[in-house]
């Protein structure tokens, strides 16, 4: 996964370095905090029921799509910004805290819109308690964002982790005596809390007293086009659920958000994680497009290496393992989840182009693509929704993605100065490996069926031999020099 940080920049060791460690250690704790996500999810599954999940994915909803319309985009526009750094984060310090009270107190007076949308009166007291998140992460959101900057993630990842280990006990421990949805409440509100003493305990990064109104002012010219794609991608990411909750409601919401999050958990992640690295990094280099070039198509094709397998195994495995891992009562989320997981693929490889956008001042082309995206996914997603219910809102959503995700490899192509061949050269090797690994699987099962958690572990092992062999054979040099990378990564 590393090996192009070997060769990410011809020039400029440190940054290399910096990202090489930055990366390893964001994937220290972005990973296992999804690692105890996910173990946390199959055991909550079986505590709660689906209307647990709707519920809070109602308040997420509404907490989630206020919180990213208030953003601005100005942290993105911080990292973007090569001098004035102490202003520029007094500017974001000050911005965010306004827009995220003024935000809470919409949210804590709305609450009862927002419920009566969705027809569902107990999401009512919960959209208002986990508004309070909105004001805490609000102190801690520029910090972060500093820490991006500077590409300092060793004690954050460390500190992170011990978040995430907490909140996974405590999130647990509360569903086990009988806390229901308020398990999952608390549990976010403790998580918030702990980042907040955190960032003030061991990153005492203090602002200035005096507000930099001019400042604050050119955060936000630069994050205008941010603002309104992020507009756009919450009505992508975000307005699904609202679509699932108000027309087919709260069960089938929670049962929609399972089946998303595990589609989307080890691909898009994954991508995720390096874009929290890479953007400053590639803001550093914005001006040499070769350098940008042969970084972008490093980090890319490394991450179509985990991706292909992760969507190819979920979708074939789909039928055992929601059933053996999550129990049959969730056996509806069978069908939407192996058609995400064609959005889920879509979806991490297209997320790479975002911040070469981003790192090169032009933030509009992702404005344009997520609004075309917008639009399709508004024309498909009622008649689909109501030939196919929950599963054709998913294929609403898959479609949507994959009519317009082209358009954005073709603008950074443009900026890159790339061809189709380039894509197609990073392609070649994942995509075969992940059909040979479908077929293994596909006929394995005819042989041995999945009846067991022994078994489904099983052929999750196959799988991954199979893809990795016929990687190598295909590409020898994608492992070269793996045992050297890894000491130096340990150093």
């Amino acid at each position: 996964m590393f090996k192009f940080l070997l060769s990410f920049l011809s020039e400029g060791s440190t940054l290399t370095a910096k990202t090489m460690k930055g990366i390893l250690w964001r994937f220290i704790s972005f990973g296992s905090n999804k690692v105890l996500s996910f173990i946390s999810t199959i055991i909550l599954a079986r505590l709660l029921v689906p209307e647990d999940f709707g519920l809070v994915a109602i308040g997420h909803l509404v907490i989630n799509s206020i919180h990213l319309l208030g953003g601005w985009g100005l942290a993105d526009a911080f990292i973007n910004k090569r001098k004035h750094e102490r202003q520029y984060y007094t500017a974001l310090f000050y911005s965010s805290i306004f827009i995220s009270s003024v935000v809470f107190l919409l949210v804590f007076f709305l609450a009862p819109l927002f419920s009566n949308f969705f027809s569902n009166p107990s999401s009512l007291v919960i959209i208002r308690v986990m508004a309070v998140t909105l004001v805490i992460k609000s102190f801690v959101h520029p910090a972060i964002a500093l820490i991006k900057k500077r590409m300092q993630f060793k004690r954050a990842s460390v500190l992170g982790f011990i978040n995430h280990l907490t909140t996974f006990i405590v999130v647990v421990s509360l569903a086990f005596f009988g806390f229901g949805v308020w398990s999952l409440v608390i549990g976010g509100i403790f998580a918030a809390l702990f980042d907040f003493f955190v960032f003030f305990l061991f990153f005492p990064v203090k602002p200035m007293l005096t507000v930099p109104f001019r400042y604050i002012k050119d955060l936000f010219v630069f994050g205008k086009y941010m603002f309104f794609s992020t507009i756009f991608l919450f009505l992508l990411n975000e307005g699904d659920d609202a679509f699932v909750g108000k027309i087919l409601g709260t069960v089938s919401l929670g049962v929609y958000t399972l089946a998303f999050h595990l589609a989307n958990f080890a691909v898009f992640n994954v991508t995720f994680v390096v874009s929290q690295v890479v953007l400053p990094a590639y803001a550093s280099i914005q001006d040499n497009k070769r350098r940008l070039k042969a970084a972008y198509f490093k980090v890319f094709r490394y991450i179509a290496l985990v991706a292909f397998p992760a969507s190819f195994g979920i979708f074939i495995l789909a039928p055992e393992l929601v059933p053996i891992v999550y129990s049959p009562k969730w056996n509806a989320m069978v069908y939407p989840l192996m058609i995400l997981c064609v959005y889920g693929l879509s979806r991490s490889l297209i997320a790479t182009t975002g911040e070469v956008f981003k790192a090169v001042g032009k933030p509009k082309l992702l404005r344009r693509t997520t609004f075309i995206q917008l639009i399709v996914l508004a024309a498909i997603i009622y008649p689909l929704t109501k030939l196919f219910g929950l599963t054709g809102t998913c294929l609403a959503l898959t479609l949507a993605a994959l009519s317009v995700h082209w358009l954005n490899f073709y603008y950074v192509a443009r900026v890159l100065g790339a061809s189709f061949g380039d894509f197609m050269k990073v392609l070649k090797a994942p995509l075969i490996s992940s059909l040979v690994m479908l077929a293994a699987i596909h006929f394995g099962k005819k042989v041995l069926p999945v009846e067991s958690v022994f078994v489904l572990i099983l052929f999750i092992i196959l799988g991954a031999l199979v893809y990795f062999a016929s990687v190598r054979l295909i590409d020898r040099n994608i492992f070269k020099d793996a045992k050297g990378l890894t000491k130096s990564l340990l150093k």
